[in-house]
């Protein structure tokens, strides 16, 4: 069971398996009763009662054939006029006070875990398809995926950020799709051979080996996902490809690295939501941030070891990256040292 109260009123939707429309035999009776027009009984059938100062005054049962769902916290929306509830393949919804069927959906062929509120219309979690519904219950949009949208695990497999959705399926893939339907989570693939990053470093072998660079095997799809999902816009795509080539790297050069997404991924809460770690030296003693901005653009930003506001030192990590590998952080000539380089260099 589970209870809402509003301004005007108290509803309660509940678990009523054993309700059969007729019955007079049922501890249940409801004003008004809304099931499908089939052979088969119901998999789900839910009571709701609206009260309003103590006293009830609307009821009615709702019941639908398709994988058995059970109420909770995300299956249900409740509104200033009205009242939608994911009950197995379908969403009803409600009018408030007087539970009138505004409209009903199937918005899964199984089963509609959840339902969220987006703008003027309802993101639904289904097992098989993730759907957009505008408020008269149309459809505007379904993605499917390679398996069902759920894990073997507790972990949360189903989040909606600012800018697109992500999803896990049965076998831990992860989809990401915009809140237009498009499916992001197919980035084009990228050929490595023409990686702009291959290429820098493969150009400065002699820098590389000075530097005593190491660098980590590519990102997976899963974890850039996971740092997409903390952030309030898109991975831009010189960083994905970035990342593609190589999940960060260490250096002999002070311990400089360029950290890996994972770590990103954990140090997140410290930041502002459009803000990750990127690059770090001795152990954090001081730290190179991205800045995500509209548009697909970024800064790299910086307080030189806390001793200044932060700065954006660059708009391009191609060129950081460049800079770094001229003379790594302490240049042997004086007054040049990798922040000041950045800085002289700035866009």
């Amino acid at each position: 069971m589970i209870n809402h109260t509003t301004n005007k009123y108290h509803i309660s939707i509940y678990n009523d398996e054993t309700f059969t429309e007729g019955s007079v035999d049922h501890v249940n009776h409801y004003d008004l009763v809304y099931f499908e027009k089939s052979k088969y009984r119901s998999t789900s059938i839910y009571g709701i009662k609206v009260f309003k100062n103590g006293t009830l005054i609307k009821s009615a049962a709702i019941g639908a054939i398709g994988g058995g769902t059970s109420i909770h916290e995300t299956s249900t929306i409740i509104e200033d006029d009205r009242l939608l509830i994911c009950c197995s393949d379908t969403i009803f919804c409600l009018s408030l006070p007087d539970l009138g069927l505004l409209w009903r959906t199937q918005a899964d062929v199984a089963t509609c875990f959840e339902i969220y509120k987006y703008q003027d219309s309802y993101i639904i979690h289904g097992e098989l398809e993730i759907s957009r519904l505008d408020r008269d219950g149309k459809i505007l949009w379904q993605q499917g995926g390679a398996d069902i949208f759920t894990t073997i695990t507790d972990e949360q497999n189903f989040e909606l950020s600012e800018h697109f959705i992500v999803a896990k399926d049965f076998e831990n893939r992860v989809y990401k799709f915009d809140y237009h339907g498009n499916n992001l989570s197919t980035k084009p693939s990228i050929d490595t051979s023409m990686n702009k990053f291959k290429q820098l470093f493969e150009s400065k072998k002699n820098e590389v080996n000075e530097l005593g660079i190491t660098f980590n095997a590519p990102c997976s799809g899963e974890d850039l996902a996971e740092l997409e999902l903390k952030l309030s816009y898109p991975l831009p795509p010189d960083l994905v490809e970035f990342y593609t080539f190589c999940n960060g790297f260490s250096t002999d050069d002070w311990l400089f690295r360029v950290i890996p997404v994972h770590e990103a991924v954990d140090y997140k809460s410290e930041l502002a939501n459009n803000v990750f770690h990127f690059a770090e030296y001795m152990i954090y003693s001081d730290q190179w941030l991205i800045q995500l901005q509209e548009g697909g653009q970024y800064e790299v930003i910086n307080d030189n070891h806390g001793s200044h506001e932060m700065t954006v030192q660059t708009t391009s990590i191609l060129k950081f990256l460049e800079i770094y590998l001229t003379e790594g952080l302490f240049s042997k000539l004086d007054n040049n040292s990798f922040w000041e380089r950045l800085n002289k260099n700035r866009d």
